[in-house]
C-alpha cells in the first residue's frame, strides 16, 4: 500500500467517524463544511479562492490540469471561471478545523482499542506513548482536557487559542471531571460551595448563584488578597510588638547582667574589707595577749614589793630588791614604748568602689575615655575585668561572616561564625564582593554609628588578621588596595608566629604582648575609636574619622581557622 492510499484511507476512516465526534462533542458545525466538493473527503490543506469556495490543494490543481482548454481555472462548485490561474490562500480556519476533529477520532480510536483489551490496557502500546503528543509523537507539553489529547508544543497551540482548559501531562484528569455526570467540572455554586458540570444545573443548584470555575477563581482571589492585606497588617502590629518585648527582654536582660557586674564588684570591696577586718582583729588579738603578759608582769612585781616590805630579814629584804629593781625596769620600758591605736581604714576601698561605679556609668552613658586611666586599670585588674564585661554587656554583637565575599580557598561553618582554609579551590559563584587573590572575608553585618564590641579567637591561627574595613574595600586582585591593614580603608591585628603588630595604610606598630588567644574590639565610631584589649589589657588604639560603614574582616594566611566567640 503506497502512501497515496493510506492518505485516502485515513481520510475515509476520518469521514466516516465525523458524526459520533459531532455528536459527543455537541459539534454545530456541518459535516459538508469539512469536506472538498471535488474528493468528498475531508480537507487536506484547505485553500479558498476568490469566490469563496474551499478546495483541497492536491484536488484543485489536478481538477485544472485535467480540464485543460481555455476555462480550465474554473471553481468546481459554482463554475466561476478565471482567466488565469487565481491565487490560491490557505484557509486556516479550516485546517484548524479539520486538525481538531482528527484528534478528536484518534482519540476515539484509542477509547475503542482500550475497551477492546478490557483491562484499560491498549493493544498496541506504542500508540499510546506515555508523555508523548498523540499527534506526532514529540514530547508532551500539556494536556487537552476537553479533547483528551497530549500536545507538544506545536500542536497545543490551537487549543490555546480555542480556550480549551489545558493542564500539566501527569495530572489526575478523573479529579477534574464530575463524578455524578462524567463531565468536565466548569462551575463553582457559591450557596453550597460545591464544584460542578453543566449537567448539575437542573437539580438542587437551579437557583443558586452559579459563577465558573475561572470567575470563582478570580473572585476567591480577590478575596484572598483582602484577606492577606488584613493579615499581613496583623502580622506586622505583632511583629511590631514581638520587637518591642524582645527589646525589653533584652533591656532587662542587660539590666541584670549590669547589676550582677556592680554586685560582683561590691562582693569584692567586701572582700577586701573583711580581709582588714580580719587583719585588725588580728592585731588586737596579738595586742591583748601581749597587754596580758605585761599585766601578769605587773602583779608578779607587786606582790615581790610587798613581800619585800614584809621581809623582818635585812639580808632576804636586800635579795628581794635587787630582782624587783630588774622587774621594775622592765616594766618602765614597757610602759615607755609608743602605743599606735589599731584602727579599721577602709577609705581605700571606699574610693575604690566610687571608682568602679564611676566606671561603670561612663561605659553605661557612652562617655570615652572613662575617668579612671589605663594605669588605673594596669594596677587594678578587677577593674578592668569589669570594664570588659560592661562592654560585652552593652554592646556585644552576634556577628556571622558573609559568605558572598570569601576567598575560594575559604570554608565557612553552617553558623557562619567560623572560617576555615581548605587548601584547595573551590567552586564558588564569582560575586563582584568576593576576595579572589588574598584569603580574606568581611561580615554581614555593617556599622557607622553604633558601638559594638566583639571578640575573635585566633588560637589555631598561625598567621592571620583580624579587624575592620570599610565596606567599600576592594576585593579583586592582589594590589594594596585589596589587603587588609595595607591601606587606608581598614585597620587590623596581625598575628604571626605570636608576634603581635597593628596595621594600617600599611605602617605597623609592633606590639609587646605576650602570646594570647583572643582579641577583643570595641568600635566606638561617634568617637572615632577602634580600642584592641588583649585578656584585661588595652594594647592598643586606632584613631580614625570613619565616614563609611564598616565590616568586621578576617585574614587567614596560616592555619586551621579564626572563629567569632560568644558573648556569655
Amino acid at each position: 500500500m503506497n502512501a497515496t492510499s493510506i492518505s485516502i484511507s485515513l481520510r475515509k476512516l476520518f469521514s466516516k467517524v465525523f458524526y459520533e465526534m459531532a455528536e459527543s462533542c455537541h459539534a454545530r458545525i456541518c459535516h459538508d463544511d469539512l469536506k472538498c466538493g471535488v474528493c468528498l473527503d475531508l480537507f487536506m490543506e484547505p485553500v479558498t479562492l476568490v469566490c469563496g469556495h474551499s478546495f483541497c490543494l492536491d484536488c484543485v490543481e489536478h481538477y485544472w490540469v485535467n480540464r485543460g482548454g481555455a476555462t480550465r481555472y474554473t471553481c468546481p462548485t459554482c463554475r466561476q471561471v478565471f482567466s488565469r490561474m487565481p491565487q490560491l490562500s490557505p484557509n486556516v480556519v479550516l485546517s484548524r478545523m479539520v486538525a481538531q476533529m482528527k484528534l478528536q477520532v484518534m482519540k476515539m480510536e484509542k477509547r475503542k482499542s482500550k475497551a477492546k483489551t478490557g483491562d484499560g490496557v491498549p493493544a498496541d502500546k506504542e500508540e499510546e506513548m506515555p508523555g508523548k503528543c498523540e499527534v506526532c509523537k514529540e514530547e508532551s507539553v500539556k494536556f487537552c482536557v476537553p479533547c483528551e489529547i497530549q500536545c507538544c508544543i506545536t500542536h497545543v497551540k490551537p487549543h490555546q487559542k480555542r480556550g480549551h482548559k489545558l493542564v500539566e501531562p501527569d495530572t489526575d484528569v478523573e479529579a477534574l471531571r464530575c463524578t455524578q455526570h462524567g463531565q468536565l467540572i466548569q462551575l463553582y455554586c457559591k450557596d453550597d460551595g460545591t464544584l460542578m458540570c453543566p449537567q448539575c444545573m437542573p437539580g438542587s443548584h437551579q437557583h443558586h448563584e452559579v459563577l465558573s470555575v475561572e470567575a470563582a477563581h478570580i473572585e476567591l482571589k480577590k478575596q484572598l488578597t483582602e484577606k492577606m492585606e488584613s493579615i499581613q497588617e496583623s502580622r506586622q502590629n505583632v511583629a511590631a510588638q514581638l520587637q518591642q518585648l524582645r527589646l525589653e527582654q533584652s533591656h532587662e536582660q542587660k539590666r541584670n547582667e549590669l547589676h550582677e557586674i556592680v554586685d560582683e564588684v561590691v562582693d569584692i570591696m567586701k572582700a577586701r574589707v573583711k580581709a582588714k577586718e580580719n587583719a585588725a582583729l588580728a592585731s588586737l588579738r596579738e595586742r591583748k595577749h601581749y597587754m596580758e603578759r605585761e599585766m601578769q608582769a605587773i602583779l608578779e612585781a607587786q606582790a615581790l614589793m610587798q613581800q619585800e616590805m614584809n621581809e623582818s630579814n635585812s639580808l632576804g629584804a636586800l635579795q628581794l630588791h635587787s630582782d624587783i629593781q630588774h622587774r621594775l625596769a622592765a616594766l618602765e620600758k614597757v610602759a615607755n614604748t609608743p602605743r599606735t591605736p589599731v584602727r579599721l581604714d577602709v577609705s581605700e576601698e571606699v574610693e575604690q568602689l566610687d571608682a568602679y561605679l564611676q566606671l561603670n556609668k561612663d561605659v553605661i552613658s557612652g562617655a570615652w575615655p572613662p575617668h579612671v586611666t589605663r594605669e588605673e586599670l594596669e594596677r587594678e585588674p578587677e577593674m578592668a575585668l569589669m570594664l570588659l564585661k560592661n562592654l560585652r554587656c552593652l554592646y556585644g554583637n552576634f556577628l556571622t561572616l558573609d559568605s558572598t565575599s570569601a576567598h575560594p580557598e575559604l570554608v565557612l561553618s553552617r553558623d557562619l561564625r567560623t572560617v576555615t582554609r581548605s587548601g584547595s579551590l573551590h567552586q564558588y559563584p564569582d560575586f563582584p564582593q568576593r576576595f579572589d587573590h588574598y584569603a580574606q572575608v568581611v561580615g554581614v553585618e555593617s556599622f557607622s554609628l553604633e558601638r559594638l564590641f566583639w571578640e575573635v579567637d585566633v588560637s589555631r591561627a598561625e598567621d592571620c588578621s583580624v579587624g575592620v574595613a570599610y565596606a567599600s574595600l576592594s576585593r579583586k586582585g592582589d594590589g594594596s588596595e585589596c589587603k587588609l591593614g595595607a591601606n587606608s580603608m581598614s585597620w587590623c591585628i596581625r598575628k604571626c608566629d605570636d608576634v603581635f603588630t597593628a596595621l594600617h595604610d600599611g605602617q605597623e606598630t609592633l606590639l609587646d604582648v605576650p602570646g594570647i588567644h583572643q582579641l577583643s574590639f570595641y568600635l566606638n565610631c561617634d568617637a572615632g575609636e577602634l580600642m584592641v584589649y588583649m585578656g584585661i589589657s588595652l594594647v592598643h588604639t586606632f584613631k580614625a574619622t570613619f565616614n563609611q560603614p564598616l565590616l568586621p574582616a578576617l585574614q587567614l594566611c596560616r592555619g586551621q581557622s579564626l572563629s567569632f566567640c560568644p558573648l556569655n
